[in-house]
């Protein structure tokens, strides 16, 4: 009988109790000549507003990925429009996740601009962290075992989170295989992760969230688990959960 490392936690969700919802038709209450596209994620800020990150149109458009690809927009408890925001802002090209901090400053994590963006909750551009290609050159035309990692800079990011001394992290993503930490200023701390499958290395990692402790939790969407680490980057431990997937759906790599 085989036994899981000690660093592996396995979790049977056979006895996981449902979580109750209820559906409200037409909850968001939008202009009938505008329809909601590719949503790639939803915040809700202490308000009780809810941002919709969506993408309404072609997911090329124009040069790098146009703009007008990405809809950042804004709703109240009640479903009522209020604001889009970032219209024309350079860092939102083809936008991955969307999350608001503990201040209500909302950051937006492009993967088409190798950028993240923060507003603040009257929707002015405080911060970004990395930088937008000049000229067209997609991280798809670069593999994960051929990415370099250069500090400071993202390659495809996927998501965002922060501890409780405000420090950043991102989650660095479809082609670097690493999660990044910036202090609360934007500085650039240090990055952890390399492309591979065992303990601390990454096949895209695709999400991520921190704890009040300072852990941070990463998807590794590819090796099919969540693996834990410090807020220094050294590692804790690997999260399988017992779920069925279709073999035949999975990325190649």
């Amino acid at each position: 009988m085989a036994l899981a490392p000690v660093w592996a936690q396995q979790i049977d969700n056979s006895n996981a109790p449902e979580i109750p919802f209820v559906s409200v038709p037409d909850y968001l209450r939008y202009s009938p000549e505008v329809n909601l596209g590719e949503v790639l994620a939803v915040a809700e800020n202490s308000k009780g507003h809810l941002l919709v990150l969506n993408h309404p149109g072609t997911a090329k458009s124009g040069p790098l990925y146009g703009n007008a690809t990405t809809q950042v927009l804004e709703f109240d408890d009640d479903g009522h429009f209020v604001r889009e925001l970032g219209q024309g802002v350079y860092g939102l090209g083809y936008s991955h996740s969307a999350r608001y901090d503990k201040y209500d400053n909302l950051w937006i994590v492009d993967k088409g601009t190798n950028a993240v963006t923060k507003f603040n909750p009257a929707g002015y551009v405080t911060l970004n962290l990395g930088r937008r290609p000049e000229g067209y050159e997609p991280h798809e035309h670069i593999t994960q075992q051929e990415a370099r990692h250069v500090d400071g800079y993202f390659n495809g990011p996927t998501d965002v989170g922060w501890d409780q001394d405000d420090n950043i992290f991102v989650s660095d993503g479809y082609v670097n295989s690493r999660v990044a930490k910036f202090d609360k200023h934007g500085n650039w701390i240090k990055s952890w992760g390399t492309y591979g499958s065992d303990p601390g290395q990454f096949n895209l990692p695709h999400n991520m969230g921190v704890d009040r402790e300072g852990y941070v939790y990463v998807a590794d969407r590819t090796n099919r688990r969540i693996q834990k680490f410090d807020r220094d980057g050294n590692f804790e431990k690997v999260i399988y959960l017992n779920v069925p997937y279709d073999k035949t759906r999975q990325r190649r790599t």
